[in-house]
Order: C-alpha cells, then sequence, then structure tokens
C-alpha cells in the first residue's frame, strides 16, 4: 500500500473513531439542530448555555455584541457570561431569521471538538515522524481521554483542541515553516480562543507567549523589536475582541474576581489517579471539598501503566549510560515550554497545597497573584496543559524508544485496551433526551398569562432557583419563547452593585405597593410578605399557578385566560388563604380624642423608611422611651395631627436587639416597629407626624416628628383663583430654590411671622399678576435649623415649606410669587411678595 492510501486510510479510521467515540459519549442525534431536550432536561450547565443563546438570537444588535438585555434584567449580561461561545453566537445570530424555533448549535460544537483534536493530534504525530500505527493510537488515547469527556459538562471547555494545536505550533521549526506561518497560526489560535471561552483564551496566550519566546531567545528568528510587537499586538486584539464582545466593559461592575476563592477550586495532589466514580479499576479517593471537581484530571490506567513503564524504561537507559534526551525535534528547546509548564502547574495547584482530603500546608503569595487567581477561580483547570502533555509524549516518548517495534506496539496496544476498559463508565455514563421540549409547568397557561405583560418579575431577583431546584430554568426557557424579559438566571459574572440597587429598589416599590401594569410578579411563600402593601389594599391581587404565586399590575381582560386562572386559584384556595393570612391584617389610622403631646421629648426614636402613598402610610424604624431600661411589653403607635384632630395606627413590633447592645440597656429589643396604615378614615388634609408609646404600665407618651404626611392630596398643587389678598404684613423668609422647569414651578424655603413664634403658623403660596391672583396649599416642613440659625427666644421649627405648581394650571401672564401666612389659632393672615416672577405664555 503506497504512502498516500495508508495516510488517507488513517484519516478515514480516525474520523470513523471520532465519530464512533462520540455516538458513546453523546449521540450522534445531538448534531441535529432542532434537538434541544438533550440541553434542557440534562439542566445545569447545558440549560444555561442554550438559554444565554436563546435570548441572544431573539434580541436586536447591542453594543456591545454580545450583550443580552433580556436576561438577567434588568442589568442584562453577555452571551459569554452564559458560556454560550460567543463565536458560535455570533455567527449564528447573523442568520437568526432563517433559523428555525428551536435551534441549538452546541452539538455540532462539541462534535467539532473531537474532530479538530483528532486532526491536531495526527499533525502533532506527523510533526515527530510517528507512523501511522502509532498516530491512530495517539488519536484514540485523546478522543477518550478522561477530561474532554468529563468536561461535556461546559461545550466550551471542550475546546481543548486549542492546546494540542499550540503544542503543535511550538515544535514547528521556524527555518521549516516559517517565522510569519507559525506566529499567524498562533494569532488565529489566540483569536478564537478568547472568543470560545476566557480560561481558553488565558491558556492559549500563554502558548503564544511561550512559542514567541522561543523563536525570539532561542531559535534567534525575529528581533526584540518584533517580539514585543507581536505580543503587545496580540494583547490588544485580545482586548479588543473581549470590549467588542463585551467580555470586559469600562464603566460596568461585572465581578470579574471573587474574593477568597483561588485555592477553593485548587488541583488536588491526587488529581491524576483519582477517577471520581468513572474507573472500573481505581476507587475513588477523597478530596477537600466538593468544589474540588474542577481538579478532576484522571489520566486513565491504561495511560498511568504506559507512564510508569516509560519512566522504569528510562531510568533503565540512564542507569546504562545513556544521557540522549529521548527525543528532539530540528533543535527545538523544551526551555521555554517546561518554564510554562510548569507555571500553570503551579497556579493549578494554588498555593494551598492539598492531598487527598486534607489541606498540607498554604504558601503566602504577592496580592497580584490572588487576585489573578480569584479571576481565573477555577484554577485547577489550567492542569489540562501538561495533562495533554502527559498523554502525547507517553505516546511519542515510546514510539522514538529503541525498543523493537513489536514490542512498542503491543505495549500501545495493552495501554489502549486497559485504558478503554477502565475509562468505560465516563465514556458511556450519559443517557440523553431528544427531541422538543417543554417545561414540567403548565406551559399552555403560563405562556398565556405571560402574553399579557411586557417584563417576568421574580422577587428575589437574580436567583437560580425559586420553588424547585434549577427551576429559573423553566421560567426562562417560557420567557425566552415568548420574547419576555426576566429578572432571573444564572450567569458566569455577576455585577453584586447593580444586582443590590436593583433588588433595593425593586423591594421599595413594592414596600410601596407600587406595581407596573407591564409585569407580571412571581414569588414563593417565604417572600410573599415583600407583597403585604399591595395584598392589604387589594388581597384579589394573589393568585397561584403550578405552586407559585403570581400577581399582576393590571388587570387581565381575556375572559377565557380569567377563567382558566381562577380555576387554578381554586385549586389553590387554602394556599392562597394562608398567604394572605401570614401577609398581615390591613392596619387603619382611626380616630381619637386630641393627642397632647407630651413635655420633654421623653422618646427616642429613628425612622429607617417612610413613604407616604395616597392610601396609606407606610413606616418602619426604632423607638424606645428614653428613661426605660426594658421596653417588653410596650406598644409603639404612629399618629397624624392636625389643629383640631388626631388619629392613630398601631404597629407591628419587630424585634431589634442590635438596638439594646448599641445603647448598652438590659432589653430594647421591641424598640423595632413596622406598620402599613390607611388612610381610609383621614379626611383630606396635611397633618403633623408623631409617634407614641403605651409601656408596659400602661403609661402614654406623645411626641410629634418634624416631618409632615400628606393625605388625599395630589403630587402638584392647586392653585385656586381668589379675588381678595391679605394685607401685607411683616414676614421673615428665605428661598433655598425657586425654578420654573419642564412646564412646572418648584420651590422650596422657609418663612415665619417676624418676631414670633411659627409654631402654629399655615404657609400657602400666592401667584398674582395684573389680571389674576392665585393661591396654594404649600407641604410643611420641619426647619429647626431656621430656629437654631436665629439664635433667638422664638421657635422657627414648623417654618418650612416646598411645593410644585403646574404651569398649565395658570393663565397667561407674568406672576409675581408671594407668600401668606396663617395664624391657626387667630386666623390672622398676613402676605408678603417676593422679587421672583413667572411668566406663563
Amino acid at each position: 500500500m503506497n504512502t498516500r492510501l495508508k495516510n488517507l486510510l488513517l484519516w478515514i479510521v480516525s474520523l470513523v473513531t471520532v465519530v464512533i467515540v462520540f455516538q458513546l459519549g453523546y449521540g450522534l442525534k445531538v448534531l441535529q439542530p432542532t434537538n434541544i431536550s438533550w440541553l434542557m432536561t440534562v439542566k445545569d450547565d447545558w440549560g444555561q448555555h442554550y438559554l444565554g443563546w436563546f435570548f441572544y438570537r431573539n434580541e436586536p444588535w447591542h453594543f456591545p455584541l454580545g450583550h443580552i438585555d433580556k436576561f438577567y434584567y434588568s442589568l442584562g449580561t453577555n452571551v459569554g457570561f452564559t458560556d454560550s461561545i460567543p463565536l458560535m453566537a455570533i455567527f449564528f445570530k447573523l442568520f437568526a431569521p432563517l433559523l428555525p424555533a428551536d435551534f441549538q448549535y452546541l452539538g455540532l460544537w462539541l462534535f467539532l471538538c473531537y474532530l479538530l483534536a483528532a486532526y491536531y493530534t495526527i499533525l502533532l504525530c506527523r510533526l515527530f515522524k510517528l507512523g501511522n500505527f502509532y498516530t491512530f493510537l495517539a488519536v484514540v488515547f485523546v478522543l477518550t481521554n478522561p477530561v474532554l469527556a468529563y468536561r461535556g459538562m461546559h461545550p466550551a471547555l471542550c475546546t481543548q483542541w486549542l492546546l494540542i494545536a499550540c503544542i503543535y505550533l511550538y515544535f514547528l521549526s521556524p527555518s521549516g515553516v516559517g517565522v510569519g506561518k507559525i506566529l499567524r497560526y498562533q494569532f488565529i489560535l489566540l483569536l478564537i480562543a478568547v472568543l470560545v471561552n476566557p480560561y481558553i483564551g488565558f491558556m492559549v496566550f500563554g502558548f503564544t507567549v511561550t512559542t514567541a519566546v522561543k523563536i525570539c531567545f532561542f531559535n534567534k528568528a525575529i528581533s526584540r523589536k518584533k517580539f514585543l510587537g507581536f505580543l503587545g499586538g496580540s494583547v490588544f486584539s485580545v482586548l479588543l475582541a473581549w470590549w467588542l464582545v463585551g467580555l470586559i466593559e469600562f464603566g460596568k461592575h461585572e465581578d470579574l474576581g471573587v474574593s477568597g476563592a483561588y485555592g477553593l477550586y485548587a488541583f488536588n495532589l491526587n488529581s491524576l489517579y483519582n477517577p471520581h466514580s468513572f474507573s472500573t479499576i481505581l476507587p475513588e479517593f477523597k478530596q477537600v471539598s466538593w468544589h474540588q471537581f474542577e481538579s478532576y484530571m484522571y489520566l486513565g490506567f491504561g495511560v498511568m501503566s504506559l507512564l510508569l513503564f516509560l519512566l522504569i524504561y528510562f531510568l533503565y537507559r540512564y542507569s546504562r549510560g545513556s544521557r540522549r534526551a529521548a527525543f528532539q525535534l530540528n533543535g527545538s528547546s523544551l526551555i521555554p515550554l517546561s518554564v510554562f509548564v510548569l507555571c500553570v502547574a503551579l497556579f493549578a495547584i494554588t498555593n494551598r497545597i492539598t492531598f487527598n482530603d486534607k489541606v498540607l500546608f498554604t504558601i503566602p503569595i504577592p496580592p497580584f497573584l490572588t487576585q489573578l487567581g480569584d479571576v481565573f477561580r477555577a484554577s485547577a483547570r489550567f492542569f489540562w496543559i501538561p495533562y495533554y502533555l502527559l498523554i502525547l509524549f507517553a505516546v511519542i516518548a515510546l514510539s522514538r524508544s529503541k525498543l523493537k517495534p513489536r514490542d512498542k506496539e503491543s505495549i500501545l496496544i495493552l495501554a489502549v485496551f486497559l485504558q478503554l476498559y477502565d475509562i468505560r463508565p465516563i465514556l458511556t455514563f450519559r443517557n440523553l433526551t431528544y427531541g422538543g421540549y417543554e417545561t414540567p409547568l403548565d406551559d399552555k397557561a403560563w405562556t398565556s398569562l405571560m402574553s399579557k405583560f411586557d417584563d417576568i418579575v421574580f422577587y428575589p431577583p437574580f436567583e437560580s432557583h425559586q420553588l424547585t431546584h434549577m427551576d429559573y430554568q423553566y421560567f426562562c426557557f417560557l420567557a425566552a419563547r415568548n420574547k419576555k424579559t426576566i429578572n432571573i438566571g444564572y450567569v458566569a459574572r455577576q455585577d453584586t452593585r447593580g444586582m443590590g440597587i436593583y433588588k433595593d429598589s425593586l423591594s421599595a416599590r413594592l414596600e410601596e405597593g407600587e406595581l407596573s401594569p407591564r409585569a407580571l410578579y412571581i414569588t414563593t411563600a417565604p417572600y410573599l410578605g415583600e407583597f403585604s402593601t399591595t395584598l392589604q389594599s387589594d388581597p384579589h391581587k394573589l393568585h397561584m399557578l403550578d405552586g407559585y404565586y403570581y400577581l399582576t399590575g393590571s388587570e387581565i381582560k381575556d375572559d377565557r385566560l380569567r377563567a382558566m386562572l381562577a380555576a387554578e386559584d381554586l385549586k389553590y384556595k387554602a394556599k392562597l388563604d394562608s398567604g394572605l393570612a401570614g401577609t398581615g391584617r390591613k392596619t387603619f389610622f382611626r380616630e381619637t380624642a386630641k393627642l397632647p403631646v407630651t413635655d420633654g421629648k421623653p422618646i427616642h426614636y429613628f425612622t429607617q423608611r417612610q413613604y407616604n402613598s395616597k392610601g396609606f402610610l407606610a413606616i418602619d424604624g426604632w423607638a424606645f422611651l428614653d428613661t426605660t431600661q426594658n421596653n417588653k411589653g410596650d406598644s409603639i403607635f404612629i399618629t397624624l395631627s392636625s389643629d383640631d384632630r388626631s388619629y392613630i395606627a398601631a404597629t407591628a413590633i419587630q424585634s431589634r436587639p442590635d438596638v439594646s447592645a448599641h445603647f448598652s440597656r438590659p432589653y430594647l429589643d421591641d424598640a423595632g416597629f413596622k406598620t402599613i396604615a390607611f388612610f381610609d378614615s383621614v379626611p383630606k388634609g396635611i397633618y403633623h407626624l408623631g409617634i407614641a408609646i403605651k409601656d408596659h404600665q400602661g403609661r402614654f407618651y406623645h411626641q410629634l416628628d418634624g416631618s409632615f404626611v400628606k393625605v388625599g392630596m395630589a403630587e402638584y398643587a392647586v392653585p385656586e383663583k381668589t379675588a381678595r389678598l391679605p394685607d401685607a404684613g411683616k414676614i421673615v423668609y428665605g428661598l433655598d430654590y425657586f425654578k420654573t422647569d419642564s412646564g412646572q414651578i418648584s420651590l422650596s424655603g422657609w418663612a415665619a411671622p417676624e418676631g414670633s413664634d411659627a409654631e402654629h403658623s399655615r404657609i400657602s403660596g400666592v401667584l398674582k399678576s395684573k389680571e389674576n391672583s392665585y393661591i396654594f396649599d404649600m407641604e410643611p416642613l420641619s426647619r429647626p435649623d431656621v430656629t437654631t440659625a436665629f439664635h433667638n427666644k422664638f421657635n422657627m421649627d414648623n417654618s418650612g415649606f416646598r411645593a410644585r405648581v403646574q404651569q398649565t394650571a395658570l393663565e397667561k401672564g407674568v406672576y409675581q410669587f408671594g407668600i401668606l401666612i396663617r395664624d391657626t389659632r387667630s386666623n390672622k393672615e398676613s402676605m408678603i411678595f417676593t422679587d421672583k416672577l413667572v411668566t406663563i405664555q
């Protein structure tokens, strides 16, 4: 058989081997683009990868190119942070309108990884002048190596063919192939790697530096200037590619590193012979923690036997006086590669040295290494480089040894059989499903419900599980299929600060009872209390489907859908009633006899949150009597006071041991309070907010706060025309803010009768033109700073005011702004005009 035919046969047999190994591991049906069941039913990482692509393909193009807006909303994410392989995602997005509804490329990518691993193994073996038989056995070892099979959980990380390709390029002779060709191919591999996965990209970048060092300093084939230019261009290109895709963004705050993570996913010193549960020969060995699944690096019994034989063989030859290197290629120095391999091996092991289930010792390292390790926290993956070198050069070393050909062939065949027998479990453990995909939920009902809204809002947001393990994938799949935004998910890198801001904002809106009419809100029993304001206002907003509570920001008008959802509510009636009971009874302000203010300000308090809605007041904080050492059994109330009326509402006591600790008192744990009190019985007006405590002995204390509460009043003051204005009076005032913009007049400041207290002042605003005069109410503000500033005997705390007036409420003209003060005891009024003018056109 001639050489060309033998080579063709090698390629054919290798291709058949790829198909057989892939069929054993995954099944060729995963190559079918519309087969998504195998990805979504396995869940975990495969589901994340598919969902990232699913959302990405349905969105318009953004910049950066890899940005996803509707997944992990409102922060969004990047297709690279879902490990959806940006290189493939961007390519197929170009054809998104032509693709079927269910389309995946991950099966194709996995097959390509196996195919290219075989391809570069053949090239490498030919470079070392191995015969076809040895080359084929090397292909078998590479295709069936446990790390490649194990890493099927992360298709992007199966791009290990790039490592073999880099090894091949390293050993190419610059004089025989040409420096430009080697560096150009290495640069292409680098760009592919960084558009697949950052870990693979960082490994290939290491090879890029190593190969350039060898060519410049050992082969002397390029100048140092060209060497620096090549590395500088490579670094710039990597950063540019990542910036274009969005894996790095200036101004964004993804946590690229996780503090303290370096060492957590470290390489265990037993990793090369620890099969976990994937061996028919060796037992599983212990590890320090479950996190060290990343250090799975089992060589297989066949490869380990081959390495042991080679060790004995070369020790024997060394003892017989042989000092010749086991192999060389065109004078290629092994020094750069050895240094690189040593560095990545140490980085993979980390400074926290582990063996079996013991931490042997920890070595102090410079902060910059810790920070790098926190970014690439799954550090054990970097041992893939020495791992592949061990497998490949075990075959190459034996084939180039001085043993007889028949002995070498027999040893390799035995090693292959031992290897395949040993690692059979990891080659065949997957039992994948095929076809389309439906979630375990009532897809029809959820799809109908989601179709009525733009946003799917979960509380808590950004979680990867809600009611069951990984059920975020069910809802994300339905949201993607219906092209809706959703605020849950799982991504590789998170913007922790942005997540906190969004969650706080969402919590604040829910506490205020604000549900967006565009949103469908979904939660579970532990978090139903976050919706207590809404549910106390309207308990009919709470519904249940598939065991999940949901609320809608607007009424569903589809009669058929309403009937279907009502039937579901009936099925879950007991849980709905229980959920409503858990959100607390509705609390009202009730009218009471005029509440006197206790002298001396006996209550020490702090308001952490206060929200004044049209229909209720939501407030929480802590309060206790200054004179008490133990407030167990004390009750806390919120009050509203006007000139002639008082209203009171109970609060729920919240345990606050931190208050006891802070004030060093035996027991102030009952100081916390929280309430949502409704204004149903409170007339329209502006009321002075107060706090009251009834101690365990029945004594009542009442103290006014410095703020006011508006009941039934519009956001904007309503100017009322008047034909009579009071006489000018002696008023002192100050305007902190006065602005006409965006169709409104906004103002704030203080005013008080000259030489008098402001305690009983009611302050109004005046706008007067030649033809018309208007008076409007202003919101009172507490201004103790004014009292302090005047240093006199008068109390001017009640002198503050602010207001907003819509310009459309006024007729055309040039108006002068004035301040009107009415004494609520004597009803005497006085007024003063300022120099502020407002032109209404």
